[in-house]
């Protein structure tokens, strides 16, 4: 009888080759680390300044999301600055999934989209980075930890208004998935977590 395989027990497979080959490599505690890092990828924190954006995905039909600013020159490489408002509009297009849905091998389309509000009502996302560390050698000998924080700001795209302030940090643990994609989408996760939740981790 022959079995194929779809794409998705393919990704669960690849994940645990991952982990596998992490612990035959490093040491136990941080073998199993390293891989779940590598299929988890980077982590996003939000830090609620001021606003409630807990109920503004019900309130609006859409986002727009603008160039961050960089507070931190040439430490910040361009190519995160380039791939933040993707990675954020790509987040914030459809509801996420529950680790249930994942495992049901329901696809983002399936869930919705995220914003649910008046078509005509925009929310505006400008932001700055403040902080972009890809740690040194010495850091790396411990573990990778590379570390992003960007303010945020989420405005009313009509009036202008604010609605919300938050720091957002995005966290890279692996050594297998790092670089300015993945910081930029441990943004991305933190101010989904913002719009989700009440801002606070």
């Amino acid at each position: 009888m022959l079995i194929s395989f779809s794409p998705r027990p393919r990704r669960v497979c690849l994940a645990i080759l991952i982990m596998t080959l992490a612990l035959s490599n490093i040491g136990c505690s941080r073998g199993i680390k390293e891989g779940l890092y590598a299929v988890t990828g980077a982590s996003g924190k939000t830090t609620l300044i001021k606003g409630d954006p807990s109920n503004l995905a019900s309130q609006y039909g859409s986002c727009t999301v603008e160039t961050f600013q960089n507070d931190v020159g040439d430490i910040c490489p361009q190519d995160f600055l380039d791939k933040l408002p993707g990675a954020i509009q790509e987040k914030l297009r459809y509801k996420s999934r529950s680790l249930g849905d994942k495992f049901k091998g329901k696809d983002k389309g399936e869930m919705g989209p995220f914003f649910t509000g008046p078509a005509n009502k925009t929310i505006l996302i400008t932001g700055r980075v403040i902080q972009y560390d890809i740690g040194d050698i010495a850091n790396k000998a411990m573990g990778p930890l590379d570390e992003a924080i960007c303010r945020v700001q989420i405005l009313d795209a009509d009036t202008n208004t604010m609605l919300a302030e938050a720091n957002l940090t995005s966290r890279v643990k692996s050594s297998v998935r790092t670089g300015p994609s993945e910081m930029a989408e441990g943004i991305a996760k933190a101010i989904e977590k913002l719009f989700e939740a009440d801002g606070k981790d």
